[in-house]
């Protein structure tokens, strides 16, 4: 037989750049489909990393509190605007947002990724959440929308057509007024395309929900996967878990003076290791977060949803404190006490499938969605240790309570692998230094060891646990 010799074809330096990306581009393509609905492998190495210095779930869920992370709205990387959202499904026929909208030079918005925030359960958009959020995006070149949690005053004040609670309601007004707000952003040009819903708690189950009612749109707008912090696996059985903790300590909180109740906080957040916690540092962490950061607050949201709704069920509700008949109805008041009194056809809704977070994520999924990721503990008290199975999209951590690990420097470097997405290394490939950079700008001063100085305390009881 007689021998061939073969020439490979001569390609230039350019057309070889052009091939080379094209085979990238499939590749990434082909990743990012086979990881739709998944944290990525680099999310789970980094799982492995993680330690809590405190182990107790209500310890750790304090001591989240106790720094402020992030910056007032004054401060954001970009101008933040008060944009409202407009909507059929409230009397007021709006909602108030917080929208950060990428610049140039020239003041003029570009086109960036846009990341829609839904905060946790009584979080209103002056809260440090929302700003932390908005803080973390903005610095990451996203276009950020940040809106109220429902059961905050904020969106009670809007006059809702449905009781508080009922969260497929809340999800549609939410998820309206979000169309609206990124219609705007689209009529200015700036949207690139890309849009990921985000929520922690309550506002994760909320984002859940608003990605089947999304994937079920004629005209979806969420083409990425939602990433959801903390979130209950069964919401009724959360509120049966949450009244229990009061019912266990609320004899206790009731004999707690406002300056006690600092002195406990401060001396919780000035703790400076493990080895220096005794058994009343776990007491007082259950009552502060159970009584501050849930009862404290589901009384205000009732009290002004009895005003906005003229349900008028709350004795004497206009002499507060000062009436013994208003006294005696704060001491007994219980999340099941709002839901059987105020809203018994929402009970029913929580009790049903609705109530369970993965009716909602499987109904996005056989409507097309991109899907749900979830960032949880096992020891988050809203769930029962070991409820969650085992998946690509979900991240249990051993322990740290409820959102107990926002704090930490992990979870800084957990946001930056969770929101890079691979299209950054396609766009740089090819519009080379026009693309908008997707890495943060700056970064916040963390200190991994919690030590804090007094006057660094965040004031829970203006501004909240969560």
């Amino acid at each position: 037989m007689l021998s061939e010799s073969y020439t490979l074809p001569k390609f230039s330096l350019n057309q070889m750049k052009i091939f080379l990306q094209i085979i990238l581009l499939f590749t990434l393509i082909g990743t990012a489909c086979a990881n739709s609905a998944r944290w990525s492998d680099a999310i789970h190495k980094h799982v492995s990393a993680y330690s809590h210095p405190y182990e107790d779930p209500f310890l750790s869920s304090l001591r989240g509190a106790c720094r402020t992370l992030g910056t007032d709205y004054s401060n954001m990387s970009v101008p933040v605007h008060n944009w409202e959202a407009q909507t059929t499904k409230l009397h007021s026929g709006s909602f108030p947002t917080k929208v950060a909208l990428q610049t140039n030079e020239h003041g003029f918005a570009v086109k960036a990724p846009i990341l829609v925030y839904i905060p946790g359960s009584f979080t209103n958009l002056s809260a440090s959440q929302a700003k932390r959020w908005m803080w973390e995006h903005t610095s990451r070149n996203y276009h950020v929308i940040i809106v109220p949690n429902p059961w905050g005053t904020e969106f009670i004040n809007r006059k809702p057509k449905q009781p508080i609670g009922n969260v497929e309601a809340e999800a549609a007004t939410l998820y309206e007024g979000i169309r609206n707000i990124i219609s705007k952003i689209k009529d200015l040009g700036a949207d690139n395309g890309k849009i990921r819903l985000s929520g922690v708690s309550s506002g994760g189950y909320l984002a859940a929900v608003m990605m089947a009612l999304d994937a079920e749109n004629k005209n979806p707008l969420f083409n990425m996967s939602a990433n959801t912090y903390s979130v209950p696996y069964n919401i009724y059985d959360s509120i049966l878990a949450l009244d229990g903790m009061i019912d266990e300590v609320s004899p206790e909180y009731a004999n707690l003076s406002y300056a006690s109740l600092i002195r406990k906080y401060k001396g919780l957040c000035g703790l400076k290791h493990p080895n220096d916690i005794e058994d009343q540092h776990l007491r007082d962490s259950k009552i502060l977060v159970t009584m501050v950061a849930f009862h404290r607050e589901i009384i205000r949201s009732v009290n002004l949803y009895d005003k906005i709704a003229g349900t008028n069920k709350i004795p004497d509700r206009g002499w507060g404190v000062i009436s013994s008949k208003y006294r005696e109805w704060k001491r007994n008041f219980r999340f099941r006490t709002y839901f059987e009194n105020f809203a018994p056809d929402v009970k029913k809704l929580l009790q049903s499938e609705k109530g369970r977070i993965f009716y909602w994520i499987n109904r996005a999924g056989q409507a097309g969605s991109p899907g749900v990721n979830i960032l949880t503990t096992d020891d988050d008290f809203l769930n029962t240790p070991g409820i969650w199975p085992k998946a690509k999209n979900i991240v249990i951590l051993k322990d740290g309570g409820h959102y107990g690990f926002r704090h930490l420097e992990w979870f800084s470097s957990f946001i930056d692998k969770a929101y890079m997405p691979n299209r950054e290394l396609i766009f740089q490939l090819f519009y080379g230094d026009s693309t908008i950079p997707m890495r943060p700008t700056k970064r916040r001063n963390e200190n991994s060891s919690e030590k804090l100085q007094s006057s660094e305390f965040r004031d829970i009881f203006k501004y909240g646990i969560f």
